[in-house]
């Protein structure tokens, strides 16, 4: 889902922001990111009755960024702490994401049909 991308991405933005991502942790911060995202977004997908999705969901990210399950749940609650418990996002601010977003499905989607 889209807003779970955005919500991902606006969570990675805020830790960029104090300094904390690095060449070496980056793709673990950012799957972490989207792990949260989708907890806060997608809640039906973590629930227990849904645990093909979570199978898909961790496979897709461990396709995409390379990393296993359990390193992104190890980290998770220390990504977390650097959001400072708070998984809320300002309304303003995921609009110009989303917005950002959304051009570039745009851009591309125009790239292929020329």
């Amino acid at each position: 889902e889209l807003s779970t991308i955005v919500l991902a991405y606006y969570y990675f933005e805020k830790i960029c922001c104090l300094d904390k991502i690095v060449k070496k942790n980056r793709k673990l911060i950012a799957a972490t990111c989207l792990l949260l995202a989708a907890k806060y977004n997608e809640s039906t997908l973590f629930q227990i009755q849904d645990i093909f999705l979570q199978k898909k969901f961790f496979k897709s990210i461990k396709e995409i960024f390379f990393i296993k399950k359990q390193m992104i749940l190890k980290n998770e609650f220390h990504t977390f702490v650097l959001l400072d418990f708070n998984l809320n996002a300002n309304l303003h601010d995921l609009n110009i994401h989303l917005n950002h977003f959304k051009n570039l499905i745009h851009f591309q989607f125009n790239s292929m049909l020329m």
